[in-house]
């Protein structure tokens, strides 16, 4: 039996479409430095020992816009539990997938 929270989470990742084209990368980064910063470094300040920076999490190979949008909307671990707006959503995916480096070696 799935539970109902992942068929939540799946109807607002299918209702948002490709997050960098719906998200807006400067909400997102004044939203990080409001919610995130307190555990996560942004934009070079910030964070705790325990939180990944949010330029390591873009880097992850495994981070992407779904997996981001799946992240946010569930309860998860030891973070806050955060009502944030589908906007709100779209707008850090779009941050954090800013912050993604260029692979070595591409122009």
């Amino acid at each position: 039996m799935v539970p109902r929270t992942m068929f939540a989470a799946l109807a607002v990742i299918l209702a948002a479409g490709p997050a960098g084209a719906a998200g807006y990368v400067e909400a997102g980064r004044l939203a990080a430095q409001e919610w995130c910063a307190n555990c996560h470094v942004v934009a070079g300040t910030g964070g705790q020992d325990a939180a990944r920076p949010l330029r390591a999490i873009a880097n992850d190979p495994a981070t992407t816009a779904s997996a981001l949008t799946v992240f946010l909307v569930e309860p998860h671990g030891d973070m806050p539990n955060f009502h944030l707006s589908r906007r709100d959503i779209d707008d850090l995916v779009a941050y954090i997938l800013s912050l993604r480096e260029a692979p070595k070696g591409s122009p």
